[in-house]
């Protein structure tokens, strides 16, 4: 103990419950019993733990957001279904999970860690755009591993309307992934005349191209 003029702390054996207990200021802060289940008196707070019976309040990760930060917009092949591979910029990646290069197999994909299995939250953005005011059908999918998992109709209009030039297509959905299994994000841009499309990353359009997900806590 110690303190002045009175009791700050104490170590209590009670025989007839047969329990342990740690205190301050005359009450009660820890209790332990025969069994060695520990009750706490407040909130218990530790920097760093984890295992199978004990561990920190779960959080929803992994986690990755990413877009393109730059205005350029790039080209895209006339109704063909094309892997984006220009959000190379993360607002965060909790677990260094997702390619964030431009070029190569793995280039913009999300592959799910070692021992991070489960149910993720997944959302994707594309702003589609067409020099002759010509979108005629407009579609972002996500792909697990070759599959498509996640698609939606953004835009499909009839063979000889115009002048759309600009349309923004977003999807989200769950799905359950495994370690090791990877999800990617492709568009597809069909316009009338043939004419040359893009997605579009202009100022009007800031952070519109995006891609991202995070483990759902269940």
């Amino acid at each position: 103990t110690s303190g002045q003029a009175e009791y700050k702390g104490f170590v209590q054996y009670n025989h007839s419950q047969d329990t342990l207990h740690l205190g301050s200021a005359h009450q009660s802060k820890v209790t332990v019993n025969a069994d060695g289940n520990t009750k706490f008196a407040g909130i218990v707070t530790a920097t760093s733990f984890e295992s199978t019976t004990f561990s920190k309040t779960p959080t929803n990760t992994p986690a990755f957001h990413a877009w393109s930060n730059n205005v350029t917009s790039h080209s895209w092949p006339e109704a063909s279904l094309t892997k984006v591979e220009f959000l190379n910029s993360e607002t965060f990646d909790t677990d260094s999970a997702y390619d964030n290069s431009t070029s190569g197999t793995t280039a913009n994909r999300f592959t799910v860690p070692t021992g991070k299995g489960g149910y993720y939250q997944i959302s994707a953005g594309l702003n589609f755009y067409a020099n002759a005011n010509d979108i005629r059908h407009a579609r972002a999918v996500i792909k697990q591993n070759t599959d498509v998992k996640i698609t939606a109709y953004g835009l499909v209009a009839g063979s000889s309307d115009g002048d759309i030039r600009h349309f923004q297509v977003n999807i989200s959905g769950i799905l359950q992934l495994a370690a090791g299994d990877y999800i990617e994000l492709f568009g597809y841009l069909d316009t009338n005349g043939n004419s040359q499309g893009y997605i579009s990353n202009d100022a009007n359009g800031y952070r519109g191209n995006h891609f991202s997900a995070f483990k759902l806590i269940i």
